[in-house]
């Protein structure tokens, strides 16, 4: 059994069941230099093309000048723009995905630097209040010093 055919613009399931079988659900339209029938069950063709009738159509073998080589290179150039906007399409929602990714990077990078900020700031503030007992305390320290030895310069002058 040979692997699905998808195709992009149509909504369809094309499953390859034999060399000359397909088997699909949707809608449908065959451009192709081949002959081709299409049938339900074994025996029981649906659609046939007679051979000669199944072209491929290309701008370049085109002939203008006529009504129906007009229309045929309007359906041609039409299958075209539908072509180019389903894949303007596809890179759109591409590039939708992509933005949301870059947010969503760019949200956690902010919260990083924001959280990152605070733990700084918190230690900051913690060694400074450190910093600042620390200070106290020995300007308490040496003024007692001072007054200790100026105690014991009075008690000496007593003495003396």
């Amino acid at each position: 059994m040979k692997q699905p055919l998808k195709l992009p613009l149509l909504l369809i399931q094309i499953v390859m069941l034999t060399t000359d079988t397909v088997r699909f659900t949707g809608q449908i339209t065959f451009h192709s230099s081949q002959t081709f029938t299409i049938s339900a069950t074994a025996g029981q063709g649906l659609f046939e093309a007679a051979p000669g009738t199944a072209t491929l159509n290309k701008v370049s073998t085109i002939d203008i000048r006529t009504v129906s080589g007009a229309v045929d290179a309007l359906k041609v150039i039409d299958r075209a723009l539908d072509r180019v906007h389903m894949e303007r399409a596809k890179f759109g929602a591409i590039m939708s995905r992509m933005n949301v990714v870059i947010d969503n990077l760019t949200n956690v990078s902010t919260n990083q630097k924001t959280s990152r900020s605070r733990i700084v700031d918190a230690n900051f503030a913690a060694e400074s209040a450190r910093l600042a007992k620390s200070q106290i305390l020995q300007q308490s320290g040496m003024n007692m010093i001072s007054q200790a030895s100026r105690t014991m310069q009075n008690v000496l002058i007593l003495f003396q």
